[in-house]
C-alpha cells in the first residue's frame, strides 16, 4: 500500500498531470470493455467454490474447463470490441490533447493486451482462491510491489523516449509476468484439477452463463458508475479533472486493496458453508465479515479524513490537481459504504439468485448519470457532481442488506447489535472529515503525532464499542497465547 502511493507520486511527477489524466482516462474505456469478463470471472469463482465443499475433483475439473473456454471467448470478443468500438470511442468522443493523441493510442493498445491475458487468468486465480492459498496471494502482492518500484526505476533514468508509452509498456510487461505466475503455480500444484479435457456439460455451462448473464448487469452499473462519471466530467471539463480522479482512485486502490484482500479469504467460507446447508455459520461469516471489513477501512481512512490536504501536500508537493482533496474525500466515505456491502454480495453469490438482485442494483447505479448530468447542466460545483456517488452507494448498500437478509434470516437481536455498533463507529469517522485539519498548514512531525494519537483513541473506541464481550475476550486470548503471557 505504501509502495503504491509512493510510485503514484513520482508517477504523476514524471507523466506530468496530463499525461496522468491520460493513462487514467485510457484505463476507464478498458474497464468499460472489460465487464463481460467480469462478469465470467464472479460465476467462476463461485461455481469452483460451490464445488470445492464436494471436493469432487472432476466437478471442480468440469467447471474450470467450461470457464477457461468461456474466458477465451470473451478475451476474443473484447480485444474485437477493443480494437472497434473502444478505439473509436477513444479517438473521436474524449477529449484528449492533439499531440498526445498518439500516446494515448499507445497506452490504449497495451492496455488492451493486458486486459486479453488477465481475462485468461482468473479461471487459475479461482482455482487458487477456492483451496484458500492465500500464501501465493502474498507473494503476489511482493512481486507487484517489487515490479513498481522497477518501473518507478525506469521512468526515472531512461531518457530520450516518452515517458507515458513507457509506463505503458512496462505495466503491460509486468501484468503479463504475473499472469505467468498464476499458471506456473497451479499447473504445481492443481495439476490434477486444471488438467485440459474435452468437456460438453451444456447443463453446467447453461447455468455458468446464466449466473454470468444477470451478474452483467451489474457489472455494467459499475462501469456507469465510476468509468462513466469519470468520462463525462472528462467531457464536461478535460483531462485535467481526470488527473484530479486519478489521485482519488490511486489512494483508493491502495487503500481499498487492503480491504479487499481481508475480504477475499472469507469468500471461499462464505460460499462453501452455503453449499453444505450451513446457514448459521453463512449468516455469521457475512455479517462480521462485514462489520470488520468496516472497521479496517475507517482505521486507515480516519487520518486521511481528518489530514487531506495535508496529506496530498506531503506526498504530491506543489502538484496537487484541482478538486483532488474533496475527490479523494468522497471516493474514501464510499468505499467505506462499499466495505460493508462486499459480504452481501458474497452471500447472493453463494445463494445463486443473482435475477432480482442485479436488476435492483444496475438501477439505482445507473442513476448515478443521469442525476450527475443534470447537476453539470444546472452549474452546481464538480464537487457536489463526484458527490452523488455516495448517495447512490447508501442506497446500495442497503438494497444488498435487504435482499440477503430476505435470504438469511439474520434476526432481530444480531441486527440491532450490528447496526448499533457499525452507527457508532461511523460517527467517530464522520467527526474526522467534519472536523479535520483541512485547510490550515501543519508540521510533518504535528500531523504524524496527531495522526498516531488519533488512531489509539479510535482502536480503543472500537475495541470498547464496536465489538461484543465473546470477541474481545477472544482477542485477548489470541494475544495472550502469541506472546506467551
Amino acid at each position: 500500500m505504501l509502495v503504491a502511493l509512493y510510485t503514484s507520486r513520482v508517477v504523476l511527477n514524471v507523466l506530468g498531470v496530463t499525461d496522468f489524466g491520460i493513462y487514467n482516462l485510457v484505463g476507464g474505456v478498458m474497464a468499460m470493455l472489460s465487464f463481460l469478463n467480469n462478469s465470467m470471472s464472479a460465476a467462476t469463482q463461485r461455481f469452483i467454490n460451490f464445488e470445492r465443499a464436494s471436493n469432487d475433483l472432476k466437478k471442480i475439473n468440469v467447471i474450470f474447463n467450461l470457464s477457461l473456454k468461456n474466458h477465451f471467448l470473451i478475451a476474443f470478443l473484447v480485444l474485437i470490441l477493443g480494437e472497434t468500438i473502444g478505439l473509436w470511442f477513444l479517438n473521436y468522443k474524449l477529449v484528449i490533447p492533439s499531440e498526445r493523441i498518439f500516446a494515448a493510442n499507445m497506452v490504449y493498445q497495451f492496455s488492451l493486451l493486458s486486459t486479453f491475458f488477465d481475462i485468461l487468468r482468473l479461471p487459475y486465480g479461482a482455482v487458487i482462491l477456492a483451496f484458500e492459498k492465500m500464501s501465493f496471494y502474498a507473494f503476489l502482492g511482493i512481486v507487484e510491489t517489487v515490479n513498481k518500484i522497477l518501473i518507478i526505476i525506469a521512468l526515472l533514468t531512461v531518457e530520450n523516449i516518452d515517458h507515458l508509452i513507457l509506463y505503458a509498456l512496462l505495466y503491460f510487461i509486468s501484468s503479463f509476468l504475473n499472469n505467468i505466475l498464476f499458471y506456473v503455480y497451479c499447473n504445481k500444484y492443481f495439476r490434477e484439477f486444471i488438467q485440459l479435457t474435452k468437456v460438453s456439460d451444456k447443463a453446467k455451462n447453461k447455468e455458468l452463463l446464466s449466473f454470468s448473464g444477470w451478474t452483467i448487469f451489474g457489472q455494467l452499473s459499475a462501469i456507469g458508475a465510476n468509468q462513466g462519471l469519470s468520462m463525462m466530467l472528462n467531457i464536461f471539463y478535460g483531462v485535467i479533472i481526470n488527473a484530479a480522479i486519478g489521485i482519488a482512485s490511486q489512494i483508493n486502490n491502495a487503500v481499498f486493496g487492503f480491504i479487499s484482500n481481508f475480504q477475499i479469504a472469507f469468500q471461499p467460507q462464505i460460499v462453501q458453508s452455503f453449499a453444505n446447508q450451513q446457514y448459521s455459520r453463512t449468516r455469521e461469516l457475512t455479517l462480521n465479515t462485514s462489520r470488520f471489513s468496516f472497521y479496517l477501512m475507517a482505521i486507515i481512512s480516519v487520518p486521511i479524513l481528518f489530514f487531506t490536504t495535508n496529506l496530498l501536500q506531503l506526498w504530491l508537493g506543489d502538484i496537487i490537481p484541482g478538486n483532488a482533496v474533496s475527490f479523494t474525500q468522497i471516493i474514501l466515505f464510499c468505499s467505506l459504504l462499499e466495505s460493508l456491502g462486499g459480504p452481501y454480495w458474497m452471500a447472493i453469490a453463494a445463494i445463486g439468485n443473482m435475477r432480482k438482485y442485479n436488476i435492483i442494483i444496475t438501477i439505482i447505479e445507473y442513476a448515478t448519470l443521469p442525476i450527475a448530468w443534470l447537476l453539470i447542466k444546472n452549474g452546481y460545483s464538480i464537487a457536489l457532481v463526484f458527490s452523488t456517488k455516495i448517495t447512490i452507494s447508501f442506497l446500495m448498500q442497503t438494497v444488498r442488506f435487504v435482499l440477503v437478509n430476505k435470504e438469511l434470516q439474520f434476526g432481530s437481536k444480531i441486527l440491532l447489535q450490528y447496526f448499533k455498533q457499525i452507527t457508532l463507529v461511523f460517527l467517530f469517522v464522520f467527526s474526522a472529515f467534519y472536523f479535520g485539519n483541512n485547510n490550515h498548514p501543519i508540521s510533518i512531525w504535528s500531523m504524524f503525532y496527531y495522526m498516531f494519537l488519533i488512531e489509539v483513541i479510535f482502536i480503543l473506541y472500537i475495541i470498547i464499542l464496536g465489538t461484543t464481550r465473546e470477541e474481545r475476550k477472544l482477542g485477548y486470548n489470541f494475544l495472550k497465547n502469541k506472546l506467551n503471557f
